[in-house]
């Protein structure tokens, strides 16, 4: 499990952690031989680097916890679905995983990439009037309430009613 997710990690920041004692600094030595020390690197990224240490020393090992909020930021979308490979990857491999997301794609690419037999849960929490409401539900789709998916929805019809308007069509 290890050596795969760091192979994965590796090419998503198209290269690998390594500490430069000369800087007493971590840094990426990225595939064309350069080194970017992490100071200079996106956030994005050292998010994977940091990841991939873990992983490395023995941190993220079987009977683990990850607690990770909002995974998503500083990431690029198009990089979101390696990282739910990643977490799907290290759950398999017995590492135990909280994320607390507002993204409809991490959310979406975890279901659809799930394994059948999969222990993944979906939990929505909304506060209403002082009191927390919370779903649970094996399957994205299925959790109700569920306000990415709401807001996800929201966003779309606001889309269609602008191009509907801007081409002057009657609905």
């Amino acid at each position: 499990m290890q050596e795969s997710i760091i192979r994965k990690i590796a090419a998503v920041i198209d290269g690998k952690v390594v500490f430069d004692e000369a800087d007493d600094a971590f840094c990426i030595d990225k595939s064309d031989g350069t080194r970017i020390p992490f100071a200079y690197e996106s956030s994005g990224y050292k998010k994977f680097g940091y990841l991939g240490l873990l992983i490395s020393i023995g941190q993220l090992a079987p009977n683990s916890v990850l607690f990770w909020d909002e995974p998503e930021n500083s990431i690029s979308p198009k990089i979101i679905p390696s990282l739910a490979d990643i977490f799907l990857e290290l759950s398999y491999g017995g590492v135990q995983i909280f994320i607390a997301t507002h993204s409809y794609m991490i959310a979406k690419y975890l279901d659809l990439r799930k394994k059948s037999n999969s222990d993944l849960l979906f939990v929505s929490m909304q506060k209403n009037n002082g009191v927390v409401n919370i779903a649970v539900s094996e399957s994205y789709n299925d959790l109700q309430p569920n306000p990415i998916e709401n807001a996800e929805e929201h966003l779309y019809q606001e889309v269609v009613n602008k191009v509907v308007e801007d081409k002057g069509w009657q609905v």
